[in-house]
């Protein structure tokens, strides 16, 4: 937008319900009615980008305490800790210096999509500053390759959606790639019976994801078996959804954990299982970990009115209690001139 000089963005996080790693290709082109539910949560990650006079790039994140700074021609990019960020920057091809502050809420490593919400803020705003009118679609594309080249393994898809949209999520993934429907739940009454507890352990989701699709390309017939569960499960769960059962949905997010577990031996641990144990003695009916697994967040459903209870338990069984709200909406903006 012509003589805009600071745009200010910020996207909501997610929870996964049912479904990942289905959303890695090529897994999903294996299994009929592949499919992801996951929610946008009030976990947010904000980018503030300004123009600069002097022809630098300056990126600061907050959340991480480090600054990185480069000229137009991105030279020091490489080996940065900030490289996802400055390779979305340098893919926008700024006709001026820029000054780029995040601030991502989620702890690091916690399973909740936060690298990429904050890559859908600051790819949102960056399309605002400068004026690049690209789609959404398109964005989702640029900002997922660029991870996967920075992870160095596939990466899916499934984050980049409740950042954009916000609300709940039925992803189905096919030929033609990713296809989205808004569920219509009561947001509130869903998170109501939801608990967010992190383990306090950071998990490395390129490297549990590619344990996990390295299995299955490789023909094993138990992590084959167990994909197949997850998309089953999902399928149950969009279905309870759409039929106001939260009960059942529950039910479905413990098949989809009884199936993960049989991917990886990286996707639980005794901590994890800890915490499950003691959910489940105070009113949890099904937990499973967010993200890829062996760390982060686990979310758990939990009995109507229970919800306190289970948060009491786990905070005293070592966890971490995430206070969260269900979010309507995806990346919102403040223009600033």
């Amino acid at each position: 937008m012509k003589g805009l000089k600071t745009v200010a963005a910020k996207a909501p996080a997610r929870i996964d319900l049912a479904g990942g790693t289905v959303d890695i290709w090529p897994l999903y082109l294996f299994h009929e009615n592949a499919m992801t539910i996951n929610v946008a949560i009030d976990t947010f990650a904000a980018v503030r980008i300004s123009r600069r006079s002097d022809g630098r790039v300056v990126i600061t994140s907050r959340d991480r305490g480090l600054t990185f700074a480069t000229g137009l021609d991105f030279r020091s990019l490489e080996g940065s800790p900030l490289e996802f960020i400055a390779r979305i920057v340098k893919y926008y091809e700024p006709d001026s210096g820029l000054s780029v502050t995040t601030d991502c809420s989620a702890p690091a490593g916690a399973g909740l999509g936060g690298s990429s919400t904050l890559a859908v803020a600051l790819s949102s705003a960056l399309n605002l500053l400068l004026g690049r009118r690209f789609s959404r679609r398109f964005q989702l594309d640029v900002i997922r390759n660029i991870e996967t080249r920075i992870l160095g393994v596939p990466t899916g898809c499934q984050d980049y959606y409740p950042a954009l949209y916000g609300g709940l999520n039925a992803l189905s993934y096919g030929y033609a790639g990713t296809s989205r429907q808004r569920l219509g739940h009561d947001l509130k009454k869903l998170g109501s019976r939801l608990v967010l507890c992190y383990t306090g352990k950071e998990r490395q989701s390129g490297v549990s994801n590619w344990d996990m699709v390295k299995r299955y390309l490789d023909g094993n017939m138990t992590v084959r078996k167990a994909m197949t569960g997850i998309c089953v499960a999902a399928e149950r769960m969009k279905r309870a959804f759409e039929e106001n059962d939260l009960e059942a949905a529950a039910c479905a997010l413990n098949d989809e954990w009884e199936n993960r577990k049989m991917l990886s031996p990286k996707v639980t641990n005794d901590k994890i299982e800890g915490l499950m144990k003691a959910a489940r003695a105070s009113g949890a009916l099904a937990g499973k970990v967010c993200g890829a697994g062996g760390g982060g967040c686990i979310v758990f459903f939990v009995k109507a009115g229970m919800k306190e209870n289970v948060g009491q338990a786990l905070s005293k069984a070592g966890g971490q209690i995430l206070h969260f709200k269900t979010c309507s909406h995806g990346v919102s903006f403040d223009r600033l001139q």
